[in-house]
């Protein structure tokens, strides 16, 4: 069923763009897919661990993996490809200040047609470091509606929610929530 509900993120951001290390850089891009293939090579470095909870419905199951395959557990985000010429001019963007050190970075679709309604990057304006990312999709066909919602904070989790109504058959939620684990401790990872 979670097939179904892996689709991309797709956003210009046109004044950030991130690094391996997870820094914002002046270029026309933020490039998601490099921010997330460096997470998970650091991620598998530090030999993060993982605890997860997953919900479908009413069904709720709980794990803690000490071996994560990471490129797994984040291949949702990596598939997010933001530097996607065909979404070029279909957002608008508006930046906030939140306070001396944060910033957050907002793309609105001004296209009906799009999927993708929403992407925020929040980000440190001294190291320009990623702080983390939420996507909202919504979905509408003649059959069924669904909206999804992607978050990643970094050094902390990943949540991936969605609903789907249906016409003919059942409607769906589910979540999944990843909080990360130092290995063997099972603490949080230090940034």
């Amino acid at each position: 069923m979670l097939k179904h509900y892996r689709y991309f993120f797709l956003c210009l951001l046109t004044m950030d763009g991130c690094t391996s290390d997870n820094q914002i850089s002046s270029v026309e891009f933020w490039d998601s897919k490099s921010f997330f293939l460096a997470e998970i090579n650091r991620l598998n470095q530090q030999k993060i661990g993982l605890s997860k909870e997953l919900v479908f419905n009413e069904t709720f199951q709980k794990m803690e993996l000490k071996k994560v395959t990471w490129d797994k557990e984040l291949n949702i985000f990596v598939e997010l490809d933001l530097k996607r010429n065909g979404y070029k001019g279909r957002f608008d963007i508006d930046t906030l200040r939140i306070n001396d050190t944060t910033n957050k970075v907002s793309y609105k679709a001004n296209d009906a047609k799009l999927d993708l309604r929403e992407v925020s990057l929040v980000y440190n304006s001294h190291t320009n470091k990623v702080i983390s990312v939420e996507a909202i999709y919504n979905e509408r066909s003649t059959i069924y509606n669904a909206s999804k919602k992607y978050d990643y904070i970094v050094n902390e989790q990943f949540k991936i929610e969605g609903k789907q109504e249906v016409k003919f058959g059942k409607n769906a939620t589910y979540s999944i929530i990843g909080t990360m684990l130092l290995p063997i401790l099972n603490q949080r990872p230090q940034p």
